[in-house]
């Protein structure tokens, strides 16, 4: 299944399951990722759109950073004033917030559509992540509901991988798979 296909089944999918049903995982991986990411210094999330996981409520807000994009190019920046929405509709830091090097980011947990074994991934097909993470160094932690987690995506040349994948079920290791 092309990746266009992917977005339209596994969109789909995700946004039928019920509202409770979402609530709870989200709270679900929140915990879990919080516990994943416990030792790590700076962290950078994004703020769930579109049906997307919550991963923030149980991670520290002082440590978070966030995706801010302009002039095509994603950044992060830690929000000094809140959030408004911005491309796309998606909430991103405003007014006064702290931009911070990527190099300072101990690791990032990415959104997706779906996920594959490998730790591959759809977006939207915007390829901002895919810019941004092509030059990170640090941990990539892809978070997903189970539903969203397929066997195989066909990867285009500038994919990048990432290192785990996260669901309600299970914590799958991706750079061994490579």
């Amino acid at each position: 299944m092309d990746k266009r296909n992917i977005r339209i089944k596994l969109g789909n999918e995700r946004k039928a399951l019920n509202k409770k049903y979402r609530s709870n995982r989200d709270a679900l991986l929140s915990r879990k990722i919080a516990d994943f990411v416990r030792h790590r210094k700076s962290i950078a999330s994004y703020c769930s759109y579109n049906n997307e996981i919550n991963p923030n409520t149980y991670l520290d807000i002082n440590r978070l950073y966030f995706p801010k994009v302009k002039d095509d190019k994603m950044f992060l920046c830690m929000p000094k004033a809140g959030f408004i929405k911005g491309y796309k509709g998606i909430k991103e830091p405003f007014g006064r917030f702290l931009r911070i090097d990527s190099k300072k980011i101990d690791a990032i947990i990415v959104p997706g559509v779906a996920f594959d074994k490998r730790g591959y991934r759809v977006g939207y097909g915007m390829g901002f992540y895919d810019r941004f993470l092509k030059k990170f160094r640090g941990l990539k932690i892809g978070v997903a509901y189970e539903c969203c987690i397929v066997e195989h995506i066909d990867e285009d040349r500038h994919d990048i991988c990432m290192d785990y994948v996260i669901s309600e079920k299970r914590n799958i290791i991706c750079k061994l798979r490579r």
